[in-house]
């Protein structure tokens, strides 16, 4: 097994993969000619480019294919799944594969998510003062953190809560952008 360059997203990946694991882009193998790199159709004795004879092993390179609707969208959850939650994904493939690719291009270019690793540290470093809860889209609940973690209590409940479900949190505040922007496609 040897690794190749993914077309799509250029992450090295197993030459005997059919989809790429990082951005779940399809693939297929096309023999290419050892002397020139030129594609050669199956079946072919001689290289169309170069003329060279066809013989021995041929070299096999990954390039991505034509994607259809359900490639496209499983390629969109693959790469967005690290902003989403998990229990909600069927429901996103069902919602994204009536989309026209005009919409689809909309949804995958002009969206942008929060990511969840940065969202835990600004609540471990500023959460306190209620910046994650406005940050969120949550502002009353935001002031309301920074009123109660003057008092002791907030430091001591709040707080910690907050941050033990920044994770899940931030993935419902995308998941919840994602569906308001899929009404308006």
């Amino acid at each position: 097994m040897s690794m190749i360059k993914c077309e799509e997203c250029g992450q090295m990946i197993s030459d005997r993969a059919e989809y790429c694991p990082n951005c779940g882009a399809p693939v297929i193998k096309k023999t290419v000619c050892t002397e020139c790199g030129a594609v050669i159709p199956d079946g072919a004795k001689v290289c169309p480019n170069c003329g060279a004879p066809v013989k021995g092993k041929k070299q096999e390179v990954l390039t991505p294919v034509s994607e259809g609707k359900e490639q496209r969208v499983q390629r969109f959850l693959v790469m967005n799944r690290k902003y989403l939650p998990i229990d909600k994904i069927d429901d996103l493939r069902e919602q994204l594969s009536v989309l026209s690719p005009e919409q689809m291009d909309t949804v995958e270019c002009f969206f942008e998510y929060e990511e969840p690793t940065n969202m835990f540290v600004l609540s471990l470093v500023l959460g306190f003062i209620g910046i994650d809860r406005s940050w969120l889209g949550q502002p009353g609940l935001g002031l309301l953190k920074f009123f109660l973690c003057g008092c002791i209590i907030g430091l001591i409940i709040w707080y910690p809560i907050d941050i033990s479900n920044i994770y899940k949190r931030t993935k419902n505040y995308n998941y919840e952008q994602l569906q308001r922007a899929l009404r308006y496609v």
